[in-house]
């Protein structure tokens, strides 16, 4: 698992993103398979994480933006 100060920077470069984008990209990182079968293990994946992940994947991800939009991208 990465450290949070590796997911701050990771990216941060990017175009704007969606929560929903940025948890797919989480996903993306650890998925092993087929690309027919992603949709369905993300699904799956996004039901396993338990609510305190999701909630520090939320915060991560609103720290990103800001620096994002801080940055001027």
């Amino acid at each position: 698992m990465q450290t949070i100060a590796g997911l701050l920077v990771h990216k941060t470069n990017m175009k704007q993103q969606t929560f929903e984008e940025y948890l797919q990209d989480r996903h993306a990182v650890q998925y092993h398979g087929t690309d027919d079968d992603m949709p369905d293990d993300y699904e799956r994946w996004l039901e396993d994480l338990d609510k305190q992940m999701l909630i520090t994947e939320a915060q991560i991800w609103g720290v990103r933006e800001c620096l994002r939009i801080a940055k001027g991208k």
